[in-house]
């Protein structure tokens, strides 16, 4: 799996470093959380007493959570964090909402003061999904199209230099492995 962040995505602070890198997961180096019915592979941050080694520039957990049929999972959540919950496969209740392939749920805002946990389950066919959630920045966002900035003059800038072809390619970054 690979995960890539460039620094234009990053909170301002983070962006001086300009690191521009390829996080390469091997498979043998996600630690993997088991649970009785329910695997939980650990991409970054932490779930349970497991934590990730992988280094992030904000607080972000991202988390694949694996069921077999009407299993059940729970994750921890600091109640600061946004986040979703994207279904790879297979239906799953969170709350009263239940999600099918393909299909995203927002997490809610709880009203605790220290964490939330998000709990899943499983339908009659087990299931995939992946839970993302971040610390917000609160940093000024623009977007178009695959570009992401601080203000519309930004979206110009990159657009220009991605037309005049100053981009990295993927081949020319600098590969870290987990």
């Amino acid at each position: 799996m690979h995960y890539r962040a460039t620094r234009k995505s990053l909170p301002v602070i983070a962006r001086e470093l300009k690191v521009d890198a390829i996080l390469e997961f091997h498979s043998d180096s996600i630690p993997v959380r088991p649970e009785s019915g329910a695997e939980i592979r650990v991409y970054s941050g932490s779930s349970g007493s497991l934590r990730s080694g992988t280094r992030n520039y904000v607080p972000v957990t991202m988390v694949e959570i694996n069921l077999e049929r009407g299993a059940a999972a729970e994750q921890e959540v600091p109640v600061s964090y946004n986040g979703f919950v994207f279904v790879i496969g297979g239906p799953v209740r969170i709350g009263e909402t239940t999600l099918n392939t393909g299909q995203v749920g927002w997490l809610d805002h709880p009203t605790d003061k220290d964490a939330s946990v998000v709990r899943v389950v499983a339908g009659e066919s087990g299931a995939r999904l992946i839970l993302y959630a971040g610390q917000p920045q609160g940093d000024p966002i623009v977007s178009y199209g695959p570009f992401i900035g601080d203000t519309r003059q930004d979206i110009a800038r990159l657009f220009a230099e991605y037309q005049a072809g100053q981009f990295p390619r993927l081949s020319e970054l600098k590969k870290q492995e987990l």
